[in-house]
């Protein structure tokens, strides 16, 4: 009798510890599967918020092209087209700091999407600097003491030519990146959502197996012991 507790004692602990297995393998599915969309969603979202800043920039760039023009037609003096110049010259500046902030805090956050997504994002700084770099050129000779306008229109001419072919590419690689992310979440999604019939699954299964091959025999002896006395 006591070899029969025994055995029954290890055989309800043996079923509620697997129970117990496959509900805490359920609960650090979702957890992990949660961190993960979580994480995707901030990719997301710091996307579309340097996709909102490649927008700015667009719009002052434009702009200066647009002043550095007519001060040229108007025939400034170098000193006051560079005053004209110069807010909305640092205000470019500015932005460009803003982008590589940007960026280096999207390399850093890449880490949980993986190697390629960290080389691909560090990638696109190079894109920034050859727009600053563009963008420096042009302010500086459009603030030199430079008098000739042909030349001047010049730099600026180059300026709109060079600059809007990398500007359309970092905003195309930012809404491909912001796509895939996208297209990720569905995928993992649809992960979770097969893991938690897999665990639903096991959990029934577990239990028609517990309540058979355990509890229903037990039951049945319990019949016959009280049919017996």
């Amino acid at each position: 009798m006591r070899h029969f507790e025994l055995s029954l004692r290890a055989r309800l602990g043996i079923g509620a510890g697997l129970l117990g297995l496959v509900a805490l393998i359920g609960a650090a599915v979702t957890v992990i599967a949660m961190n993960r969309v979580a994480d995707r969603l901030d990719a997301a979202l710091a996307a579309e918020h340097r996709i909102d800043r490649y927008a700015v920039l667009s719009t002052q760039v434009a702009s200066l092209i647009v002043v550095a023009s007519e001060a040229l037609q108007s025939e400034l003096s170098p000193e006051n087209r560079a005053g004209r110049l110069s807010n909305l010259s640092d205000s470019i500046e500015n932005t460009f700091k803003q982008l590589r902030k940007d960026h280096a805090l999207a390399v850093v956050d890449a880490d949980p999407l993986g190697l390629n997504e960290q080389s691909r994002r560090a990638t696109q700084s190079l894109g920034i600097a050859r727009m600053e770099a563009l963008f420096e050129s042009t302010r500086n000779a459009l603030q030199s003491d430079v008098t000739d306008r042909e030349r001047l229109q010049g730099h600026i001419d180059s300026f709109a030519i060079g600059f809007d072919p990398l500007l359309n590419s970092a905003v195309t690689s930012e809404l491909r990146a912001r796509n895939e992310v996208l297209a990720g979440i569905t995928v993992l999604r649809q992960r979770l959502i097969y893991m938690a019939l897999g665990v639903s699954a096991a959990t029934v299964v577990l239990l028609a197996v517990f309540y058979l091959g355990l509890v229903r025999p037990q039951l049945r002896r319990l019949n016959q012991l009280q049919h017996a006395a």
